[in-house]
């Protein structure tokens, strides 16, 4: 037996059960799943599969996407890195996916990481391979220093050397700035636009305002030049988005802010730092190696579909039109107001 919940309607029973099973994870905790509700306007549904026995046998969080009229898609979880499933085994998981496809009649997209990639079989069609980077608290702070490559270390010291300092700020008017920043970064240096502004509004709502997370801000003097934006779940904290001003790099203030949250995160009982998605491509190659740099165990983290391409293609085809119309306006002279508006328009289609 198969029954749909929105997020909304799951009891705290529902809850503990699904937690007390290993999803611990940011990415299916009710307060993250309201903020994509509340940002996109979506609609993300939990369906779970028992025995006559009442017992869950297995369990997925879903959204349900428009594009247009001919294109729709199921996809765990639009925004997020990636999401957990619930399974007594994989056999169960695999008919209750079978189940919901067979009733919805579209494509199911999963993004999974560590050993939930053991889940895509056959049946599956890799969309994509990344990496997920996660490094372990559980140690000394000098062990977690003598982790750190080399390379990092001194590019600790020398942020020190150059008097950049960081502070931890929980203010309103600092998640707004740290979005300008992050839109200038985004449009200057990747040609795309941010997640809107009211993304951040909603994060700092159900988190920040709540002490499960922070802004870690980098000064020089008086000069804030570099931010990342972190939350917590449980005992795990999230390196979630970070921005810079490029001007400041030389000075390796993103360096010094993760060496002073590891140090923030020892002494508050969080036991490991999840650095999020990180692409194979080329491209990520920079990312990549400052992940690498702190020492972080490496994971798998696949997105799949389930067996069937109907709608992939009307999909990758209106991406691909929007890319390309938000590549020509992102290089006009744009307020902050417009980038927002744009913002609000094109980034739901880069789910």
């Amino acid at each position: 037996m198969i029954k749909y919940f929105n997020i909304n309607d799951i009891d705290n029973e529902t809850w503990n059960t699904l937690q007390s099973n290993g999803d611990n994870s940011l990415f299916t905790s009710p307060d993250w799943l309201s903020v994509i509700e509340k940002t996109y306007d979506l609609r993300i549904k939990l369906a779970l599969s028992y025995n006559d026995q009442q017992e869950i046998l297995a369990g997925i969080y879903f959204a349900d996407v428009n594009f247009d009229i001919s294109t729709r898609f199921l996809i765990s979880l639009p925004f997020s890195d990636y999401s957990k499933c619930y399974y007594q085994s994989k056999e169960y998981l695999h008919g209750l996916l079978k189940d919901i496809q067979k009733h919805e009649n579209v494509p199911l997209i999963l993004k999974l990481a560590k050993e939930d990639v053991e889940v895509f079989n056959n049946e599956f069609i890799i969309k994509r391979d990344a990496l997920l980077h996660e490094l372990d608290l559980s140690f000394s702070v000098d062990s977690l220093w003598n982790n750190l490559d080399s390379k990092f270390r001194n590019q600790v010291r020398k942020a020190q050397k150059s008097n950049i300092v960081t502070k931890i700020s929980h203010d309103f008017k600092d998640i707004q700035s740290f979005w300008e920043m992050h839109a200038l970064l985004r449009k200057n240096k990747f040609s795309e636009f941010p997640q809107p502004r009211q993304f951040f509004t909603n994060i700092w709502e159900a988190y920040i305002s709540k002490n499960k997370g922070f802004l870690l801000n980098a000064f020089l003097d008086t000069h804030l030049v570099a931010s990342t934006l972190f939350l917590t779940e449980k005992t795990t904290a999230y390196y979630k988005f970070n921005t810079s001003n490029p001007e400041y790099l030389q000075y390796c203030p993103n360096n010094l802010i993760i060496w002073n949250a590891i140090e923030h995160f020892k002494n508050t009982g969080i036991t490991a730092l999840d650095f999020g998605l990180t692409g194979k491509a080329e491209s990520y190659r920079g990312l990549k190696n400052f992940k690498d740099g702190t020492g972080a165990k490496i994971y798998e983290l696949k997105v799949g579909q389930l067996n069937t391409d109907k709608g992939s293609k009307s999909a990758r085809s209106i991406k691909e039109d929007v890319i390309s119309y938000s590549r020509e306006l992102i290089h006009q002279d744009l307020s902050f107001d417009q980038i927002d508006l744009f913002s609000k328009y094109f980034y739901k289609f880069f789910i």
